[in-house]
Parts: C-alpha cells; sequence; structure tokens
C-alpha cells in the first residue's frame, strides 16, 4: 500500500480512515499531511462530493469528517484496515491453526481511534506467535485482544448455539482458513 501514499488524494483519504470519528479543517489537514492548502480543499470537496465525507460550517471553517454513516465510507474503511492487515503480514500470527479471523468492529466496520483489533484463531495457543501480535499491534497504534480456542472446543460452542460462537459466526472477516 506504501506505493499509493505518492498520491495526495489518497494520503487525505488516509488521514479520514486513520481518524475515522475526528473533524478537521482544511489548514490543519495540510499541515498534517505537509500539502498545500489549496489540495486540501481540492480532495476534500471530491471526497464529499461522493459522500465519502461530510462537511459542515462552523464560522467560516469547513470542518469535515469520515461520513461513516455511508456504507461506502464504512466498506472502505473496513477495507483499507484490512490492506494494512496484511500488508503487516497478519496471515502469520497463527501459522498451523485451523481458522484466524478479524471479528469485533474492524468486521462491522465500526471501528474508530480507540477501537482494538479482535483476533480469533481457532487452534491451539502453541499456534500463535505472540511476537508477531506485539509488532502488528505497535504498527497498528492498537491493543489486539487475541482470542484462542482450540478446534474441538469451538465445535462444541458452535452445536451448543454458544453467544459468543454465535456471534462470530455474524461478525468476521476470514484471514486464514476455511469459512466457519
Amino acid at each position: 500500500m506504501e506505493w499509493m501514499r505518492k498520491f495526495v488524494g489518497f494520503r487525505v483519504l488516509e488521514w479520514f480512515l486513520v481518524h475515522p470519528s475526528r473533524e478537521v479543517h482544511l489548514n490543519e489537514l495540510a499541515r498534517e499531511l505537509k500539502i498545500s492548502p489549496g489540495s486540501s480543499k481540492e480532495y476534500c470537496d471530491r471526497l464529499a462530493e461522493d459522500g465519502l465525507i461530510s462537511e459542515r460550517a462552523m464560522g467560516n471553517l469547513r470542518l469535515f469528517r469520515l461520513k461513516r454513516e455511508d456504507f461506502a465510507a464504512r466498506e472502505i474503511l473496513r477495507a483499507y484496515h484490512l490492506l494494512r492487515l496484511k500488508d503487516l503480514g497478519a496471515e502469520g500470527i497463527a501459522e498451523g491453526c485451523s481458522f484466524l479471523e478479524v471479528r469485533g468492529s474492524l468486521a462491522s466496520g465500526n471501528l474508530d481511534e480507540h477501537s482494538d483489533l479482535d483476533l480469533l484463531v481457532i487452534g491451539e495457543e502453541s499456534d500463535v506467535d505472540r511476537d508477531r501480535v506485539l509488532k502488528l499491534e505497535s504498527a497498528l497504534g492498537r491493543a489486539a485482544q487475541l482470542t484462542v480456542i482450540p478446534y474441538y472446543r469451538w465445535e462444541s460452542m458452535k452445536n451448543e448455539g454458544d453467544r459468543f460462537a454465535e456471534s462470530v459466526l455474524r461478525n468476521h472477516i476470514l484471514i486464514k482458513g476455511v469459512e466457519l
């Protein structure tokens, strides 16, 4: 994804994806991204026109934020963070596991700056590379909540109608393995 950061428009969009609940005015965005205020204005206008960010006036300031209630913005937010996980090698967290999944706010597309990363490993504790999890946390700047469940236990949880298993089945993104 690094090559996309050469494009100013992508860097503007990325700012909103990294700060999905924060409002920003054009000059502040330009300063943070080290771009011209004119570029900041141009790309914010385009993203607002496409319905991905919203705009509100406060005095003579124009404030922008990601339009998280828009289905396309939510899906772009989710896809962006999944690409980051892929770029950071998340698939290698649990090499010998049956399944590795993302669940929670990332899976639903409702994450914000304070969300943690909810990971589920169906396999053995020995399958998990804890150092890689720590590196992932550091690179993402968010805590990872890792749940490890042995395969036999997962199957019984599903068969018993366990609430946790049902919530995972409703809202997850498979990173590795076969669909549950």
